[in-house]
């Protein structure tokens, strides 16, 4: 509680972050501007940084394709 962050989030939401944070490594994902908007609660903004966080140009399509699966999972009600 200390260093991190204490939101509420749906499981599915849970889900798609830790996809997403053991997809680049913690260290990465720590650094992001996704990270910056769950700490403001923003989760629209979230949502949206979803689509560009963690491609690399040498696995655009790969991690193009795993981000939009993340991204539905985040903003499923399900």
């Amino acid at each position: 509680k200390e260093v991190g962050i204490k939101i509420k989030l749906t499981q599915n939401q849970y889900d798609a972050i830790v996809d997403l944070a053991y997809s680049m490594g913690v260290g990465a994902f720590r650094k992001t501007e996704f990270v910056q908007a769950l700490k403001r609660y923003d989760l629209q903004k979230a949502a949206k940084l979803l689509y560009s966080t963690g491609i690399s140009k040498k696995f655009k399509e790969g991690h193009s394709i795993r981000r939009m699966k993340e991204y539905r999972l985040f903003i499923s009600t399900n």
